[in-house]
């Protein structure tokens, strides 16, 4: 019984990502040869610092991280297209119909502190 090897469960592991590894590679060289003929590439999704950094910078919108955090958190937010574990992930196209939504929101009056400068008392 020396002379004949065991395979061990991690051996016949290895083996079968092996060939589901040369497998993959295998079907993408295929499929990226169809997929030249696509029309549209897939749909970036964004994280939501990454909504915050595209709503500020592509649509020249100020938005912080926090302001996000608090909008989501009251249901006001962008429409999340998945989740990625707990991460909520956006459509560009999504935020920027958002944004230009809240941008045409009118804006609620400012609270001021105190009496107003022109009051006296």
């Amino acid at each position: 019984m020396r002379g004949v090897s065991r395979v061990t469960k991690y051996d016949a592991w290895k083996s079968n990502e092996a060939q589901r590894h040369s497998q993959m590679t295998n079907q993408q060289h295929t499929d990226t040869a169809s997929e030249s003929s696509s029309p549209s590439p897939p749909e970036r999704l964004l994280t939501r610092r990454e909504a915050v950094e595209y709503v500020r910078t592509k649509l020249g919108r100020p938005l912080t991280y926090s302001t996000m955090m608090k909008l989501c958190a009251l249901g006001e937010g962008p429409p999340a297209a998945e989740y990625w574990g707990q991460r909520v992930l956006y459509r560009e196209r999504d935020l920027d119909v958002w944004a230009v939504a809240r941008g045409s929101q009118k804006a609620p009056p400012r609270k001021t502190r105190g009496t107003s400068r022109g009051q006296t008392s």
